[in-house]
């Protein structure tokens, strides 16, 4: 950190050998330290870097996954995934996870939790079209609403889908 002040850096770049599992994907390294205490965006290169090296050269899109929690950092987030891609050609996926399961229907009314989660569900997923909307790359039909711990929802999605960049914000 304090080179990226001395150098008056705008990015900060590092490489994680990390541990196994999605749900330790950051716990205890130096990479969550730096996420955590950076005060520029980080980026965390894990594996092999070649679907960067592939879009680099122009030779395929990159597919982003900007992790949305709507909470104020989120304008920020979906920026820096902005000026991240620049002119080169890159495919926007936005996605927020719950929790707790939600349920789509309930048969209990209006104030049961099922009914109040499936409605709070329906609003998110509007909320990631509306920004997805806002975006030059973005369609709503790369909108996904999530299930279970963000850190280990959004690593298995990232996993399956092949995601090559998640573009997350801090509570820090």
């Amino acid at each position: 950190l304090d080179e990226v002040r001395r150098y008056a850096a705008r990015l900060l770049v590092v490489g994680s050998h990390g541990t196994s599992g999605p749900a330790r994907w950051l716990l205890g390294s130096t990479a969550d330290r730096l996420a955590r205490s950076s005060p520029v965006p980080l980026l965390v290169v894990r594996g092999d870097a070649d679907g960067f090296l592939a879009w680099s050269e122009r030779r395929r899109p990159l597919k982003v996954l900007v992790c949305v929690d709507f909470e104020e950092a989120t304008d920020a987030v979906v920026a820096t995934a902005l000026r991240f891609c620049g002119d080169r050609d890159c495919t926007f996926h936005f996605a927020h996870s719950f929790e707790q399961p939600a349920s789509p229907f309930s048969a209990w009314g209006a104030a049961h939790p099922a009914t109040q989660a499936s409605e709070l569900e329906h609003r998110v997923k509007e909320e990631l079209a509306g920004i997805a909307a806002r975006v030059p790359y973005g369609s709503p039909d790369r909108v996904h609403i999530l299930r279970g711990k963000p850190a280990v929802a959004l690593a298995r999605f990232a996993k399956a889908e092949r995601i090559d960049l998640l573009v997350c914000g801090t509570h820090s």
